[in-house]
């Protein structure tokens, strides 16, 4: 009987585990705001199989990136890195390409660990605040 309630608390213990590293690998639309000093977006997991990563700042709301004041802001002139949350170490900027409806960009062949998405506008005259998701594949 003990074994049997230990291999069920074990297998409870895997599933919820692993459950969380889904949802930190799901494309989820999450309100961010530059110049706020926090991170944009949920941190993404990549492991050996699944090294690369899609960013993508989009329209949960219906519209693409806008400035605080209410101005459409062309996602293109964005830029997005990923910063390791154990080593600090950053990315290079990557510009977004895409549309309105979606713009996107990928990093290939991240180290395996636990990234955040650092979203810059290039200006300190104004902020974009708008809707960014992104997943390891």
């Amino acid at each position: 009987m003990k074994k049997v309630l230990f291999i069920l608390s074990l297998a409870l213990v895997v599933l919820f585990g692993a459950n969380e590293i889904v949802r930190a690998n799901e494309f989820n639309w999450t309100y961010f705001e530059t110049e706020d000093g926090k991170w944009d977006g949920r941190p993404i997991v990549t492991t050996k199989s699944k090294r690369d990563v899609e960013v993508n700042l989009g329209a949960k709301d219906g519209r693409g990136p806008i400035t605080v004041g209410g101005m459409s802001v062309d996602g293109k002139t964005l830029k997005v890195r990923l910063c390791n949350t154990e080593t600090g170490a950053c990315t290079s900027n990557h510009h977004f390409a895409g549309s309105e409806d979606c713009y996107a960009t990928v990093f290939d062949g991240m180290k395996p660990g636990t990234y955040r998405i650092d979203i810059t506008d290039g200006s300190a005259s104004y902020r974009v605040r708008g809707y960014v998701r992104g997943a390891s594949y």
